[in-house]
C-alpha cells in the first residue's frame, strides 16, 4: 500500500473485512476531505450554536483527545480524566460513546458498540430482581 508521493497520496480504503480499494487522491482533495472533517469534529465539540457553554465545550475536547489521542494525555484513563474535569466518569463516557457513534471510531479502551448494549440489558435485567431480604 502507498503513502504519499510527490503528485498525490495514495489512500486504501476498506470497506468490511474482506474489501479494500486502492485509489489515488490529489493532495487538495486531501486538504479538502481533512478540513471537512476537522470541521465536522469541532461542530461536536462546540455543541449547540445556540447556547454557548464553554465548559461543555471544554469537557467534549477533552474526551476527544482521550478517544483520539488518549497518549497526548499520559494514558490516563476516562475514570481519572473525570476527575481532573470534575464530573462524573459516566458524563465523560456517554461524550465519548457519542463521538465513537457518530465519527464510527473506537478507541482501544472502548467497548464495542453491542457489548454496551449487552452490558445495559444486563443492568437493567438486574434492577428487575426481587432482592433478597432476611
Amino acid at each position: 500500500m502507498g503513502g504519499p508521493d510527490f503528485n498525490g497520496v495514495s489512500s486504501s480504503l476498506e470497506f468490511g473485512p474482506f474489501f479494500m480499494i486502492e485509489q489515488e487522491i490529489e493532495k487538495e482533495d486531501l486538504i479538502r476531505i481533512t478540513a471537512d472533517g476537522l470541521k465536522e469534529i469541532l461542530e461536536f465539540i462546540a455543541g449547540n450554536p445556540d447556547t454557548i457553554d464553554t465548559m461543555a465545550a471544554f469537557r467534549r475536547c477533552m474526551t476527544v483527545i482521550w478517544v483520539l489521542r488518549r497518549d497526548l494525555l499520559n494514558d490516563i484513563s476516562l475514570a481519572q480524566l473525570a476527575k481532573e474535569l470534575g464530573v462524573s466518569r459516566s458524563r465523560l463516557s456517554k461524550i465519548s460513546c457519542s463521538f465513537s457513534d457518530q465519527f464510527n471510531f473506537l478507541s482501544d479502551r472502548q467497548r464495542l458498540p453491542g457489548s454496551r448494549m449487552r452490558m445495559r440489558q444486563s443492568a437493567f435485567n438486574r434492577q428487575k430482581l426481587p432482592s433478597h431480604q432476611s
